[in-house]
């Protein structure tokens, strides 16, 4: 221990004699150490740690898919909710998710809350308790909705200023009257997607009566967020997808009616954290990987600079070894300076951690799931204390092995410099450079790759223009009695739409507004099917479009343009016969070569006894979920026909910033309702920026690092050749004397230089072919070869290796001969 702490000691004062060397090595360091904590402390909260639920390993989330109409996640029915909960046997409970807006009235700023109508088994299923209350049981469930609500903490506190009273207090939330009877968890979240964000109130619901369908009907999969589950115990996730698998089966037998072959509807069962966070795991998984290279070349750069250094401190060591000093007791004292500047680096490296993750988090607020539990906790820490000493034994391990194998007595014979094992060293570090070269090569690659998908992504044609337009959500209070809510009526309802409406469009810079039931990346797909008048009734069940309502207004403030006939007008009312516009991929596949205007098209299946809607208008198709998303049909009622409680309004602007037009767009809704809160208002463009979100982290982050690398190569070729030529002074002295010319001496130094470079473009190639293989599915629109991706990187590192060779060819030239020959 005594000569440990002294080899700390000797070390500390060695690098402080040589502050510039231990400045750069520890900053380089610091960059390295300290952007794998921070992506690693994302990776660990988002992919790691398990969740903070009671065993977390057994919880799980069931959902279906309609395979035969490429339809997935579409949830559950009531009918099959309540199958699984009695009869597949895999669950210890189960819970249904419902998630709902409600709007929070009779305070003095209504708003738009997002809520849970789930079973009252929901807690237990997680094993949650209340922090303040209790929670709601299956002894609190009833056939319809239980009038008790379980809020968050966030809500408790923004709303209700953390007051413990609270408890018992009744809320109005859409026109009922709820009893709080108690609070979350401060850290609680709802392991599961909601409408738009998250949710903070929940109630137990049956299911089973007003307002949810008297009639028990298995295609009405209003459980949009299917069900949460607690597998029994024994049961794993594999075990019980293969059991579920057969039980859906048994139904599709049972009820060939609600499960034609046609539609392909195959349940399916999926860990809950993988359900949480398995969008984000590929992203994750290549920015650890990139930022593990970016530390693999700051590592061989500090490598280097230690390498030069052991060669100008060979006589140091070679007099220790004289006096007594073994091999091993100079290659322990080097390992030991090296582990000192990895520790020093990594406690930089810790602060530079917490600017990263700080930075990451505003960043990808909402890319990211489980983003609260991201920190640099224990955990964390941990890491960085690992990951700095094995990068000082990484960094520290070449330096040793070349003090180990010099020969003292060579060195102190060598009258003029200490050149004993000057050709290994040279080996090493020029071998050094070429990892760098080849490593920040795969960097460049991989991100240019993503850069490149990522322009032709953000070049396809959403169909829609965000120019000037602002967007915002509304949602119409529906009561647990549906009879007694203000917009019950359908007429009701196209009055707001056309009131408030009218009151937007009298707003200066407005040019046109209009409601949807839907808007562009804001929700999900959902499908319906539909049948053609004249075709074969059994094509209701093999066709499906995506369904929405549209106000007049609606298209023109989009700017979706019209293809042919025409768009709603405010004749299209409840009182003239029922019109329809499709959109241009439902005209080109289902209308092949004749003019589908005047045709007609019943919704529903093949029994559905839906009026028969006459197509007025064809337009542009509209990627509604995202830009990556392949077109398919889509089909939109007038909803001064057939409305919705839930719409989306879009007001086009003069304005080319349109949220300067939010407070006006807001009160203009008030004034016909001061009931009814607008949320989610902000510019379309945003809606758009969101959906590309993950895509844009992930090609920041992997460019950022890539950069970073090319830059540390860049040193490493100029810090190489920079010591190439301070080692052959005397040599380049002597071929200048000789008659060399100055142009020889620089085309020796970049040919030496370039020599390196070739030999790491070549490895880092064929490295780049395996790392464009893996990231292969995360392109868009982009080959894994891409040639132009290759040869740009090839050409841009080809050019800063140049580029770094030429200042210390530069120095070669301007050697004096008799400066250089005089040296000792």
């Amino acid at each position: 221990m005594t000569a440990l702490l002294k080899d700390v000691r000797y070390a500390i004062r060695a690098l402080l004699r040589a502050r510039g060397f231990s400045a750069v090595a520890v900053t380089t360091l610091a960059i390295g150490i300290g952007a794998n904590t921070a992506i690693f402390s994302v990776v660990d909260a988002v992919l790691l740690k398990p969740l903070a639920f009671r065993e977390p390993d057994a919880l799980v989330r069931v959902t279906a898919d309609l395979t035969k109409r490429s339809s997935e996640d579409v949830g559950l029915s009531a009918p099959e909710f309540l199958d699984l909960r009695d009869k597949s046997g895999l669950f210890e409970n189960i819970s249904g998710l419902f998630p709902i807006n409600v709007n929070l009235t009779e305070v003095e700023t209504p708003e738009r809350i997002e809520a849970q109508l789930v079973s009252g088994s929901y807690f237990q299923v997680l094993g949650v308790d209340a922090a303040l209350g209790r929670v709601f049981s299956p002894a609190d469930e009833i056939p319809g909705i239980t009038e008790i609500a379980v809020i968050t903490d966030g809500l408790w506190k923004r709303r209700f200023g953390a007051d413990r009273g609270v408890i018992g207090r009744r809320v109005r939330l859409d026109n009922d009257m709820f009893e709080i009877i108690g609070v979350l968890p401060a850290g609680f979240q709802h392991p599961g997607r909601g409408i738009d964000g998250a949710p903070q109130i929940f109630a137990p619901a049956g299911y089973l009566s007003t307002p949810f369908p008297q009639q028990l009907q298995r295609f009405n999969r209003f459980l949009s967020g299917g069900a949460i589950g607690r597998l029994k115990t024994g049961v794993t996730a594999a075990q019980a997808q293969a059991r579920l698998a057969d039980f859906g089966a048994t139904l599709t037998r049972e009820y060939t009616d609600s499960y034609p072959a046609t539609i392909g509807w195959t349940p399916r069962l999926i860990s809950l954290q993988d359900d949480l966070v398995g969008r984000t795991r590929p992203a994750l998984l290549v920015l650890l990987a990139c930022v593990g290279a970016v530390l693999l070349v700051a590592c061989a750069n500090v490598a280097n600079l230690l390498l030069a250094r052991a060669s100008t401190r060979q006589r140091e060591f070679a007099v220790r070894a004289a006096l007594g000093a073994t091999r091993g007791r100079l290659a322990r004292q080097l390992f030991t300076e090296s582990i000192v500047l990895s520790l020093v680096g990594g406690a930089l490296g810790i602060l530079v951690a917490q600017w990263l993750v700080a930075a990451l988090i505003t960043f990808a607020a909402s890319t990211l799931p489980r983003i609260a539990d991201i920190a640099i906790d224990g955990r964390v820490l941990l890491f960085s204390l690992v990951l700095s000493g094995v990068t000082g034994l990484i960094f520290g391990l070449w330096p040793a092995l070349q003090v180990s194998t010099t020969n003292p007595f060579d060195t102190l014979k060598d009258s003029t410099r200490a050149v004993t094992g000057s050709v290994q060293g040279a080996r090493l570090r020029s071998g050094l450079v070429v990892a760098e070269i080849a490593i920040a090569l795969v960097l460049l690659v991989t991100a240019a790759l993503f850069v490149r998908s990522f322009s032709r992504l953000y070049a396809v044609d959403p169909g829609f223009s965000t120019d000037g337009v602002l967007a915002a959500r509304l949602w119409m209070p529906q009561p647990n009695d549906p009879k007694t809510g203000p917009y019950f009526v359908h007429e009701k309802r196209v009055a707001l739409y056309q009131q408030t409406r009218d009151r937007i469009l009298a707003l200066p810079g407005v040019e046109a507004a209009g409601w949807s039931s839907r808007l562009p990346f804001t929700t999900a797909g959902a499908s319906q099917p539909f049948w053609i008048e004249g075709r074969p009734i059994e094509m209701a069940d093999a066709s499906a479009v995506e369904p929405a309502l549209a106000t007049p207004g609606y298209f023109e403030a989009l700017g979706v343009a019209l293809r042919s006939g025409r768009y709603f007008t405010d004749d299209d009312n409840a009182q003239r016969p029922a019109v329809l516009i499709i959109s241009e991929s439902l005209a080109t596949k289902y209308f092949p070569g004749e003019d589908p205007i005047g045709k007609r098209i019943r919704p529903g299946n093949a029994q559905s006894t839906a009026a028969w809607f006459t197509i007025v208008g064809v337009v542009a198709d509209v990627r509604s979920v995202s830009l990556e998303r392949a077109r398919v049909p889509q089909m939109y009622r007038a909803a001064y026909q057939f409305s919705s409680l839930a719409m989306a309004l879009v007001v086009k602007t003069k304005d080319s910033e349109p949220a300067r037009q939010e407070q006006a767009v807001r009160a203009a809704v008030r004034a016909v309702d001061p009931n009814l809160p607008l949320f989610s208002v902000k510019p379309m463009a945003s809606f758009l920026d969101a959906s590309l979100s993950q895509r844009r982290f992930a090609m920041t982050l992997v460019g950022a690092f890539a950069l970073f690398a090319l830059a540390l190569a860049s040193v490493g070729v100029y810090g190489v050749l920079a010591y190439l030529v301070t080692q052959r002074t005397r040599e380049i002295g002597v071929r200048m004397a000789l008659g060399a010319e100055p142009g020889m001496v620089v085309r020796m130094v970049i040919m030496e230089g370039g020599r390196l470079a070739a030999i790491g473009l070549v490895i880092g190639l064929v490295g780049a072919v395996f790392a464009a293989r893996a990231i292969s599915t995360q392109l868009f629109g982009i080959r894994a070869y891409d040639p132009v991706s290759y040869l740009a990187i090839v050409a841009l590192l080809a050019g800063v290796s140049l580029l770094a060779c030429i200042i210390p060819a530069r120095r070669a030239m301007r050697i004096d001969p008799l400066t250089a020959l005089r040296e000792d």
